[in-house]
């Protein structure tokens, strides 16, 4: 069950799409990826103590620098987290090449060929994008159609801060982030001027201690000054199998089978729409009972035909989806998985259940009301049933248009 102060359900970040992207403790994505470091620290099992600690580090920092950095614009992993997802990726499959294809027993290389996978995409921290707060009139746009920001606005500078850091020192909870279409720097290049900022010399000095050669090998390609070494061509291989798994959808089929999958896509969902508008299919809304306002307010999915089936398209926009979830007309068929989940839910809090109207099952879990648009161009009600969305509590703004839920 998904409750409303579950962050951890946000950590996920590489669902996220667009350009709305929300600022999630590096704690809670380090939670999310608990299974892939237990993993990673087994095939390490070699490091002391201290050497796991900066193994551990180092991962926790990238975390904080990456955050909701996608890998690409338009082409892989262009989801938020997705380039801390591609680097990890790409990373474990480098040391288990060397390992497992080339029967490498070599404990520097292999660390080596770890810490230059994980490093090999760092410059698209200088260069893919700039990462400034999101203010309230560009939530609807994506990141490929921003115009470049209000020069006063705080930007992020990675050789001084980390993401997070920055985000905490100016209160940033949501980042906008203006691609780079004419970067005169290409991260490759970039990648030899951070990358040391982000490893510790405690984890240099455990390759260095095992194998001279390995740290050399390693330095050379990060510094983009060698390219011929099997330890490169490892990063490379696992480079292109990250990006292959990432654009072919039967590497990552289970994930698009699951009720998981469904909620995540839901978030995502509203996290990139507009909220508060008579076509909006999410409202942050006063509760209002018999004509009085309760001084409440809570975020609701409104659950008409137009706005079901509008997921339902965004659901199954990604590629190939429509091969596991078998689309019959009915939009509301993922409904109860959302309701499973948590994510939806037709009790209130602090309403009485006797003060609803029945609906359909068609809408499921769903209250009827009316929702009043009191302020702006479209001023109109709407009779249609909502459904409670806790989440949303965590995506909606300050300062929207003013609506309300009748009851």
């Amino acid at each position: 069950m998904i409750r409303e102060e579950d962050d951890h359900a946000l950590s996920f970040g590489r669902y996220f799409r667009a350009a709305r992207f929300q600022v999630i403790n590096p704690k809670l994505t380090i939670a999310s990826y608990e299974r892939e470091f237990k993993l990673i620290l087994e095939r390490f099992a070699f490091l002391d103590e201290r050497e796991t600690e900066a193994l551990k580090e180092a991962l926790y920092t990238f975390i904080e620098f990456t955050m909701c950095i996608p890998a690409s614009s338009t082409i892989h992993h262009r989801t938020a987290g997705g380039l801390f997802f591609h680097s990890l990726e790409t990373a474990a499959l480098a040391a288990a090449y060397l390992q497992e294809e080339d029967h490498c027993t070599d404990e520097g290389m292999v660390l080596a060929s770890f810490i230059g996978g994980l490093m090999h995409d760092a410059g698209k921290i200088l260069t893919l994008f700039h990462v400034y707060p999101l203010r309230w009139e560009d939530q609807s746009r994506g990141f490929g159609a921003l115009e470049i920001p209000d020069p006063d606005l705080p930007r992020w500078e990675p050789m001084k801060e980390s993401l997070w850091s920055w985000s905490q020192e100016h209160n940033v909870k949501y980042l906008m982030l203006h691609y780079q279409r004419d970067s005169y720097l290409g991260h490759e290049a970039a990648t030899g001027t951070i990358w040391r900022k982000l490893i510790s010399e405690d984890l240099l000095d455990a390759i260095r201690r095992r194998n001279p050669d390995a740290l050399q090998a390693m330095e050379e390609y990060l510094d983009r000054r060698e390219f011929h070494h099997s330890l490169v061509s490892s990063i490379k291989k696992a480079d292109v199998e990250s990006i292959e798994r990432d654009l072919d959808p039967k590497f990552r089929w289970q994930p698009k089978y699951s009720d998981l999958h469904v909620s995540r896509r839901f978030i995502e969902y509203a996290s990139i729409c507009s909220w508060n508008t008579a076509y909006s299919p999410f409202i942050m809304a006063d509760i209002w009972i018999d004509g009085s306002s309760t001084g409440e307010a809570l975020p609701f999915f409104r659950m008409s035909y137009e706005h079901l089936h509008s997921f339902g398209r965004y659901l199954r926009s990604e590629e190939n989806f429509g091969a596991s979830l078998r689309d019959n007309g009915r939009p509301a068929g993922t409904v109860p998985a959302l309701e499973m989940h948590g994510i939806l839910n037709k009790h209130i809090p602090f309403i009485k259940s006797d003060m609803f109207q029945d609906v359909r099952p068609w809408y499921w879990p769903a209250v009827n009301a009316t929702i009043q648009f009191v302020n702006g161009e479209d001023c109109r009600e709407i009779e249609e049933p909502v459904s409670y969305f806790p989440l949303g509590s965590k995506i909606a703004w300050a300062g929207m248009p003013e609506v309300r839920v009748l009851f």
